[in-house]
């Protein structure tokens, strides 16, 4: 009968171990997702920013002047639509993602 307590006592004890070590993997998980979050989320204003045209350059480009600015201007348009394609996907496994661990 001692023996079939300690065994109860310790398969207990595994379990509760077990559940706290998955909860802090979880919160690991999040926060990780979390700061890729923010810093894709600055990224995407920053490509925002630039793509404003404040200082209305392709207004007051012409010729080959307005041509490289243009290609520049869709070089970065690329590269936003790409970080925010990434940021989608981060968010959706921040957001969808239930760790299992086989018991």
């Amino acid at each position: 009968m001692n023996n079939e307590m300690t065994n109860k006592t310790l398969t207990s004890a595994i379990d509760k171990v077990s559940n706290e070590v998955l909860t802090l993997t979880q919160t690991a998980m999040c926060n990780a997702y979390d700061n890729v979050i923010e810093m894709l989320s600055k990224k995407v204003e920053m490509y925002l920013m630039v793509l404003g045209d404040h200082a209305k350059v392709l207004d007051t480009s012409y010729g080959d002047r307005w041509a490289r600015v243009y290609e520049q201007k869709q070089k970065v348009w690329s590269k936003y639509y790409m970080i925010q394609e990434i940021y989608g996907k981060v968010c959706e496994m921040r957001y969808n993602t239930i760790l299992k661990v086989k018991r």
